[in-house]
């Protein structure tokens, strides 16, 4: 039986060790009377998408729900470091867009007018003005930019490894090699517990959390609950530019292109982008999904679209390494946290936010399962029976997040 924080204990099962996962182990472990154990199917915990993600929180968003999960995220990562003493190599660089076309400037002027509704403090300003921010710009190309100063960088391995410090510190059990094959269910259908590696070990609980990224539409698939994220497989490479970026540079991002690129050490920059029309589903379990080398087509697009966003590409550009991840996608690119069957909480299809959003996800989880409801956000946009925002409060209707 589910007892509540001042009559007894609850037990709860976080199923994934990566930053969604160790989150909502954290935020549940920092509720009185919550006993967590977080099973994780790798011989370490990330060794998913999580440290192979770009690093980067932003609140330059085209839904409500995400901009406001990035609001109450960042309010988090900003302090992170003075209210833990834990180094996340914390940079509040700031974000910038750049749109190429018409329709792009409307919806981003639309964009940033919800997003300042909501308490960010976005700003839509002419390519020249961002030049401020980015000095090699080729502002020809653009017909305008949306600049969010406080957006932030930070180390994903460095946070999920002080989330997991946290977490372990406030008695929750971490166990590696800990693959959930099954979801125990009572008679009346609520999740009671999970079972581990075929059935090698048991583990009871009141709760059970699914934070598996990728793998996750496999795990709400053992409670006949099927969650329609999409795994699709993303690439990022470390480069040598042409000409210095400045180490304050923020993520920039060309909407138009798709293509990305943000400071990273030694003079070098992390670039990134997805190119291709054809975006066919990966299945993670394939080392593929997760290699650690250049794919020289993708390559190939990436330097085309960087050499057209500004003058620190060109055809000396290096690249140096490369890896690619897995963003779990849903058709919204909005996750799903909701308490899908009783006992059963799902914290998936983060569409590539799982690392910047965690914070929000994390308490959110924490809410559902302690408090009976969220309360952090309104969550009407997060559930699988409702893939809308129907909240109209805005004057635009937003449905789906175009930001990838």
């Amino acid at each position: 039986m589910c007892v509540l924080p001042g009559h007894g204990s609850m037990e709860v099962v976080v199923i994934g060790g990566g930053i969604s996962g160790m989150a909502s182990a954290y935020y549940l472990s920092e509720r009185d009377g919550v006993e967590v154990t977080l099973c994780e199917q790798g011989e370490n915990i990330g060794s998913g998408s999580t440290p192979r993600a770009v690093g980067g929180m932003r609140s330059l968003y085209s839904t409500p729900v995400h901009v406001e999960m990035s609001l109450a995220s960042l309010e988090v990562w900003n302090g992170f470091e003075e209210e833990f003493g834990i180094e996340i190599d914390y940079k509040n660089n700031g974000y910038l867009f750049g749109v190429r076309s018409r329709t792009q400037y409307e919806t981003l002027r639309g964009d940033i007018a919800m997003q300042n509704q909501l308490g960010a403090v976005t700003e839509f300003i002419t390519p020249e003005e961002g030049t401020e921010h980015v000095p090699e710009l080729k502002t020809e190309n653009y017909m305008a930019m949306g600049w969010d100063p406080a957006a932030s960088m930070a180390d994903p391995h460095a946070c999920l490894q002080a989330f997991s410090q946290l977490a372990r510190e406030n008695g929750v059990q971490i166990l590696t090699d800990h693959q959930v094959t099954d979801v125990r269910q009572d008679g009346a259908g609520r999740a009671r517990g999970v079972e581990i590696n075929g059935g090698e070990r048991e583990i009871d609980a009141d709760y059970v959390v699914n934070a598996a990224g990728p793998w996750g539409h496999r795990v709400s698939a053992m409670v006949d609950v099927e969650v329609p994220i999409t795994p699709k497989k993303r690439m990022t490479a470390i480069m040598n530019p042409e000409k210095e970026v400045p180490d304050d540079a923020p993520l920039f991002i060309d909407l138009g292109t798709g293509a990305y690129f943000r400071p990273w050490d030694m003079d070098r920059i992390l670039a990134g982008g997805h190119f291709e029309d054809d975006d066919p589903t990966v299945d993670p379990d394939n080392p593929q999904s997760f290699q650690d080398t250049v794919d020289l087509e993708w390559a190939d697009m990436a330097m085309e679209a960087l050499m057209s966003s500004s003058d620190y590409f060109g055809l000396d550009t290096e690249i140096v390494r490369a890896w690619s991840g897995v963003y779990a996608i849903t058709p919204s690119n909005h996750p799903i946290i909701e308490e899908s069957v009783p006992g059963f909480v799902n914290n998936v299809g983060h569409s590539g936010r799982a690392f910047m959003h965690s914070p929000a996800s994390g308490e959110l989880v924490a809410e559902i399962a302690v408090d009976g409801e969220a309360s952090l956000v309104d969550t009407t946009a997060l559930r699988t029976d409702d893939g809308r925002d129907t909240r109209r409060q805005l004057p635009i209707p937003y449905t789906k997040d175009t930001y990838d």
